[in-house]
């Protein structure tokens, strides 16, 4: 049985939140957005994952991709539930604007948060 994609998003925000994970969920999204009737939303998500990609990074250099568990736990635990939350509401097809909007700010306050008051990402 073929996946949707916000179904194909939400399962691959299930696994671990591992750098190529979160590029290849980021890649999906963006792609997605391009298909949707309303695009805001999945461009959003798309920006979000790229910046949780992007704290994989050591030094701006790709191949070197590593962050302590303690951190990696953090961000899933305040990501994963508002993005999958979004995805399943968008998957349903009836999600109106309003709670649509109030869906993408608490993912974006989820990020602020996690960008704020996370465990140090680098191992010492």
């Amino acid at each position: 049985m073929t996946r949707t994609l916000p179904a194909e998003l939400a399962y691959r925000l299930g696994q671990a939140f591992t750098a190529d994970n979160l590029g290849a969920a980021a890649t999906l999204a963006f792609e997605s957005s391009w298909n949707a009737t309303s695009p805001l939303g999945l461009f959003v998500v798309t920006r979000v994952l790229r910046v949780l990609a992007d704290h994989w990074d050591a030094d701006e250099s790709h191949d070197q991709a590593r962050m302590t568990s303690g951190a990696v736990a953090d961000m899933e635990a305040r990501l994963r539930p508002p993005l999958v939350a979004y995805l399943e509401a968008i998957a349903k097809g009836d999600l109106e604007a309003g709670a649509e909007l109030d869906m993408l700010n608490a993912i974006v306050r989820a990020l602020f948060e996690w960008t704020a008051r996370r465990p140090d990402p680098r191992p010492e």
